[in-house]
């Protein structure tokens, strides 16, 4: 069955297949990667939070923690120990990046930021053709590919039979096979009955 909007047919289809989709693609969901040390202080805190937070949205919680982002402190009723724990966790954190958490998180961002932005620009000279490239856009031109062929097909035959080839071949038939080649066969047939061979 065809899919239209505008007859409204198979519409619902597609939204069921779209709401699949989603929900089968959630555990796939990629994130920013932070440097080593702040990485490991997330992980911490993940072990620390458990089952507390929904596994999905873990990893926003624990940044969020992290932060010290009252709204999501206000908002997770975690017990003292766990407290106690996430701020040991970012106290020892923010004395290896000498910086407060909110400054660690916000650099990071920029650090991963400023990675996407140099892997999307492109540089001039990656763009910049070739002495090859060059070549191959003329010699593979639709239009003038066969007339091309056709004038350097002649220039090989015109070297090879009229000019260049024409010295090796008059060379090769007065010379080598009408002087030296047959002097030596002569020589050698000469040499046979002397020497008692034959």
């Amino acid at each position: 069955m065809a899919t239209s909007a505008l007859k409204q047919t198979g519409v619902d289809q597609v939204v069921k297949k779209a709401a699949h989709t989603t929900t089968s693609t959630v555990g796939d969901l990629a994130f920013p990667i932070y440097d080593d040390r702040l990485e490991a202080a997330i992980s911490q805190i993940l072990e620390v939070l458990g089952n507390s937070v929904p596994q999905r949205s873990a990893r926003f919680y624990a940044i969020k923690l992290f932060e010290h982002d009252a709204l999501v402190e206000a908002e997770l009723d975690l017990s003292p120990f766990q407290r106690k724990e996430i701020k040991d966790i970012i106290r020892i954190t923010e004395e290896v990046f000498t910086e407060d958490a909110e400054s660690i998180v916000i650099n990071e961002r920029y650090a991963f930021i400023e990675r996407v932005c140099q892997m999307a620009q492109s540089h001039t000279e990656d763009f910049a053709l070739t002495l090859s490239d060059k070549i191959d856009r003329i010699v593979t031109n639709r239009i003038l590919a066969l007339p091309i062929f056709s004038v350097v097909m002649y220039l090989v035959y015109f070297l090879s039979i009229q000019t260049v080839g024409t010295m090796w071949t008059d060379w090769a038939n007065d010379v080598l096979f009408g002087k030296y080649v047959p002097d030596l066969v002569t020589s050698g047939l000469d040499y046979l009955p002397s020497s008692g061979l034959a």
